[in-house]
């Protein structure tokens, strides 16, 4: 069965405190992670162990 995204976070804390443009850019994709018409991203069960920890890489300039 399919899963929705159960937890999503910025990893630069740090920055995501004191920069407002990387904060938006973040929370912007935190929103994309966990729409629920985005999710559950399909993955099979069986590979749990695979996929289980995801790290997504958003880099804002790429979409200029």
């Amino acid at each position: 069965s399919y899963r929705p995204v159960h937890q999503a976070s910025v990893m630069n804390a740090s920055r995501y405190n004191h920069d407002s443009f990387y904060r938006a850019a973040a929370d912007s994709a935190l929103r994309a992670v966990t729409n629920p018409t985005c999710s559950p991203f399909g993955l099979p069960a069986e590979k749990y162990e695979a996929w289980k920890t995801i790290v997504v890489r958003f880099d804002p300039r790429e979409v200029l």
